[in-house]
């Protein structure tokens, strides 16, 4: 799943701000500011992830819609104009890019805790009581987390290695292009399409529009594989999510017994967890010595 949305992402935020300098002319402070809304609404997509699943287990939910979202600003972004300059609808369509894929990487990392049970297998509760299993238990989700950052890192090397073969397959299919330029200069647009700055007018024009062509098809591929994730994602989807206070208080009861034992043995601080069900908040005291703190 991480390694479809790295394909999205990283597709979007470095050839984004490509086509603001081939196409539109922009230098490169200003193309990176005009991707603001996109990092922006990323941020704000990761926030509102985490707090919607804090009373009940809604990642599931969020991921699904995150993923739809993507779809949407990435099939709107296929559509922009090929002309040259930067069309004011692109920064709305970057919004839907960001919230879609900050609300789907959070809730896939969230996801990662939460699936490996509840009892004292739940992270967070009580890390003196659950003893031996604690270790394991953050090993696997280090593990985890881990294999998460790497595919992710993974599918976004995949997108843009796709992308520079989308635009040099567009290069090398252009007659025209063939034409005006020179074949050193096609082979410096192999290795950069930021080549064109040493271009002339006529030649920076022409290669402008075939970039601009090849944006909307990276864009398209973006499109197709969002749609992939979104499939996918719905065989995570929960139609009864569990509450939260729920599955702490069920970690606490399993404890229990094991709390009081490591109390009873003396000359040791541990922890003890209570929750509120109705408020779905975790409450801890510290214990040494048989005593409360």
């Amino acid at each position: 799943m991480t390694l479809v949305i790295g394909f999205t992402f990283y597709i979007a935020v470095v050839n984004l701000p490509q086509r603001f300098q081939i196409v539109a002319g922009d230098g490169a402070v200003i193309a990176g500011i005009k991707l603001l809304p996109m990092m922006a609404a990323s941020a704000i997509g990761s926030f509102a992830a985490g707090g919607l699943s804090r009373k009940r287990d809604l990642t599931s939910h969020v991921l699904v819609v995150g993923l739809a979202v993507q779809v949407l600003g990435y099939g709107l972004m296929s559509s922009v104009s090929k002309e040259h300059g930067t069309p004011a609808a692109i920064y709305g369509y970057q919004v839907f890019i960001g919230l879609g894929f900050g609300a789907s990487i959070a809730s896939a990392t969230i996801m990662v805790p939460l699936r490996f049970g509840t009892n004292s297998d739940y992270v967070g509760i009580s890390i003196n009581s659950i003893g031996d299993d604690w270790h394991g238990l953050t090993h696997r989700v280090a593990a985890t987390q881990g294999a998460l950052t790497q595919m992710r890192s993974f599918g976004g090397s995949i997108g843009l290695a796709i992308g520079v073969i989308i635009f040099n397959t567009k290069i090398r299919s252009s007659v025209t292009q063939k034409e005006a330029l020179q074949p050193q200069q096609i082979a410096a647009l192999f290795k950069s399409p930021l080549a064109i700055e040493s271009f002339s007018r006529p030649q920076q024009a022409l290669v402008s529009g075939v970039y601009a062509e090849a944006f909307a098809q990276q864009m398209r591929v973006a499109t197709y594989i969002s749609a992939l994730g979104l499939l996918l994602s719905l065989c995570t989807f929960e139609y009864n999510p569990f509450k939260m206070s729920a599955v702490l208080a069920e970690a606490v009861d399993s404890n229990g017994p094991s709390m009081l034992a490591a109390i009873e043995q003396g000359g040791k601080t541990t922890t003890q967890s209570s929750i509120d069900a109705e408020r779905g908040e975790v409450k801890v005291v510290a214990v040494t010595k048989g005593t409360a703190v």
